[in-house]
């Protein structure tokens, strides 16, 4: 692959064409705007191209600037340079927006262990009672589902579920014609 990105600048907006090899255009042409988020978005591009041929591209600019001089282009292409320094990703302007981001995050991974501790405890308890494994020998009936079963209901009758249970086996083994595999 030989991937190359066209960049048509004219005033307040350019065109940008990107192609994987030559005639092999990569994904449509976009119009870009001469602001932070424009750049942002042809940065973005441009990383897309990379990622999908493995090579940096090369970037050929077209300006439309017959009356204007080298030294118009040269102050606008250090004016882009400029404000691609400034791009906000590269370093963070907001350090209390990191330190809530780090908060958020340090929060969902103390409920990822709280719910894991849950989980551990509640596949401890379910595989204590003998009908948790009856009920698993139905099909399509799993250690999830099992639990979920026994969790909502406390005190529930367990001799009416386990003939349930048992009449549901029958009624498999009736309806399949084969023999029952419990």
């Amino acid at each position: 692959m030989n991937p190359a990105v066209g960049l048509d600048v004219a005033k307040g907006e350019s065109q940008v064409q990107m192609f994987l090899d030559k005639k092999m255009p990569f994904k449509s042409s976009v119009k870009i705007e001469h602001t932070v988020e424009g750049l942002e978005e042809l940065h973005s591009f441009l990383l897309d191209l990379e990622r999908q041929t493995g090579m940096k591209p090369p970037v050929v600019i077209d300006m439309h600037c017959k009356a204007r001089s080298f030294n118009w282009a040269h102050e606008r292409a250090e004016v882009l340079i400029s404000a691609a320094e400034r791009n906000p990703f590269q370093s963070t302007l907001y350090q209390s927006r990191l330190v809530s981001l780090n908060m958020y995050i340090d929060l969902l991974q103390a409920y990822h262990q709280q719910l894991s501790t849950l989980e551990r405890e509640i596949d401890q308890l379910a595989a204590q009672l003998e009908e948790y494994e009856l009920l698993q020998s139905l099909p399509g009936i799993g250690e999830k589902i099992a639990a979920t079963i026994f969790s909502p209901i406390p005190g529930i009758d367990w001799i009416i579920l386990y003939s349930s249970i048992s009449f549901a086996r029958d009624t498999i083994w009736l309806s399949n014609s084969e023999r029952c595999p419990w």
